[in-house]
């Protein structure tokens, strides 16, 4: 069966595309009507055809890989159950890598990441992800890893502040306490709270408060959320030339450079998909066949996976790009309002700031 060509790009244009060529985003006319009549994008995914439809299917090779990752793809998770091994090993690595710094300090190091962590995992639970882990990684800090298909954007916004905010609050609780206690620990732990999750606050990926606004704000626009990325990226190379040539920040900066181009397609396939099929379903796993084989055509415009478990490697940029186009952007509303709670964690370092300037020697004067 031939197809049509998109006359923008010379993509070919499938019945699923709906009017809409993947790869351009150009709009096709109607053959029947006159040449501006455009085709209509309001009817419901039903209308595409069964799985038997003969325009949905591959050649041989390519059936072949879109099998292997469907399988992948609607494999049950396995539950792991090594959470504290992991915990236990990195952290080990973690004060391996510790060098001379004294053993208060790595205690109190230690402490306030395991608590910044903790307010993740504290989140993932509360929200029902599966499979969490909690590890160190040295030279770096910390993480958590967790799963849950179709988490809306408000659960995962929340589950990020969970790690700066509960560590400001405290910290700067301390370090105003303080100037009444006069406690050289109260100080070094209030200052190391507030100084690792207001860093983590700050507007650049792969921190905190770099994901936060990119969920919140520049994941709405393929372009915008490109542009983002790359002067995030730009940025933390640069604050690592700033730190004296700190190059893990710069090497995280630099990855985030070379991945921005993958990401900016990625989002145009979610948006391809999301615009040819308006009622997906929350989890991928629901998903019909005409739907995989619709966001494996996607990707396999802009990925080619050649290893011997390229099933696996589709079956997960899949899962990413199905997650993207399913999930729903945050209103208007609670964005304001978890913007406004972000900004109150700046807020709360402000006053940190002024707490720790009023124990400095000669401003004692200003207590009375």
């Amino acid at each position: 069966m031939s197809h049509p060509a998109c006359a923008q790009c010379g993509a070919l244009l499938f019945a699923s595309d709906r009017g809409i060529c993947p790869h351009c985003q150009w709009t096709v006319p109607t053959e029947t009507g006159p040449s501006d009549t455009l085709i209509m994008l309001d009817e419901g995914p039903d209308e595409l055809g069964d799985d038997n439809d003969p325009e949905l299917a591959f050649e041989p090779s390519e059936e072949a890989l879109y099998q292997a990752a469907r399988s992948e793809l609607l494999a049950p998770t396995a539950q792991q159950r090594n959470g504290l091994a992991l915990l236990g090993l990195s952290l080990a690595a973690f004060v391996i890598f510790q060098g001379e710094n004294s053993v208060k300090t790595v205690a109190i190091l230690i402490g306030v990441i395991f608590f910044h962590e903790l307010g993740h995992w504290a989140g993932m639970r509360w929200f029902g992800y599966n499979d969490l882990k909690m590890f160190f990684i040295p030279f770096f800090g910390g993480a958590v890893s967790g799963k849950k298909e179709g988490a809306p954007l408000w659960q995962q916004s929340i589950v990020l502040l969970l790690g700066p905010l509960p560590g400001i609050v405290i910290g700067c609780g301390l370090l105003w306490s303080n100037l009444a206690l006069r406690s050289p620990l109260a100080l070094s732990i209030g200052a190391w709270l507030v100084g690792i999750n207001a860093f983590n606050l700050l507007p650049l990926v792969p921190l905190d408060g770099g994901r936060l606004l990119n969920l919140l704000v520049f994941s709405r626009h393929r372009v915008l959320e490109a542009f983002f990325l790359a002067a995030t990226s730009l940025g933390l190379i640069g604050l690592g030339a700033l730190l004296g040539g700190t190059k893990l920040l710069m090497g995280i900066g630099l990855v985030g450079l070379l991945v921005t181009p993958a990401q900016y397609r990625a989002a145009r396939a979610s948006l391809a998909l999301r615009r040819r099929w308006s009622e997906l379903p929350e989890r991928v796993s629901e998903a019909g066949d005409p739907v995989l084989r619709d966001l494996f055509r996607e990707v396999r415009g802009y990925a080619r996976f050649q290893a011997k478990n390229a099933g696996k490697l589709y079956a997960n940029t899949m899962k990413s790009v199905y997650e993207r186009a399913a999930v729903r952007p945050v209103s208007v509303a609670m964005v304001f309002g978890l913007l406004a709670v972000y900004g109150a964690g700046f807020v709360l370092t402000f006053a940190a700031f002024v707490a720790v300037w009023l124990t400095l020697p000669g401003r004692q004067v200003l207590l009375h």
